[in-house]
């Protein structure tokens, strides 16, 4: 999404986590769910420093977790 590019791109990605492929955002999908749906504020919590996602947008993350994408 744009809360995750902005940081996650590029040759200097934050973490190493580049999330600027669909094989790099698939790959890492189900951590990224993990970290979006933590308390915001928390430890781990993304995106870092910003707010937490809306219940539409963490949903859209989890259909595409679910996509037959092979």
């Amino acid at each position: 999404s744009q809360y995750c590019v902005g940081c996650h791109s590029g040759v200097a990605a934050s973490g190493g986590l580049m999330l600027d492929s669909f094989n790099s955002v698939y790959g890492s999908m189900a951590l990224n769910l993990e970290r979006v749906n933590r308390e915001q504020g928390s430890l781990g919590f993304m995106p870092s420093g910003g707010n937490k996602l809306s219940d539409e947008e963490i949903a859209s993350l989890q259909s595409f977790l679910e996509m037959d994408c092979e």
